[in-house]
């Protein structure tokens, strides 16, 4: 499969977190490790989200799909729906290219 092509996000589908990946959330920031055979891998590149992709982060359960957890963010930060939904699919795109993220 060819990881590096254009991943298309899908507001009908579900995603989830990948389980190659551990992430803590520290001071309002999450910090994930991507993971070999169970360990993390330091020699790895690290990637951190702000408290934005946080909170997107923590909606990725793979049993919403995509437009209800824009909708829910929506209500949570009190913004318009569209600009929710152009800042939750680039972040997306980004953890799924990275494979930090799966569809469910």
């Amino acid at each position: 499969m060819n990881h590096t092509m254009s991943m298309k996000i899908d507001t009908k589908r579900c995603y989830c977190v990948s389980g190659n990946v551990i992430a803590k959330e520290i001071e309002g920031e999450l910090v994930i490790v991507p993971m070999i055979a169970d360990v993390g891998n330091l020699d790895a590149e690290m990637y951190s989200l702000n408290s934005t992709g946080l909170a997107v982060w923590k909606q990725l359960d793979g049993k919403n799909d995509l437009e209800h957890v824009i909708t829910a963010l929506s209500e949570e930060f009190a913004t318009p729906y569209d600009q929710i939904k152009d800042d939750v699919v680039e972040v997306l795109e980004q953890l799924l290219k990275k494979e930090l993220i799966v569809e469910a």
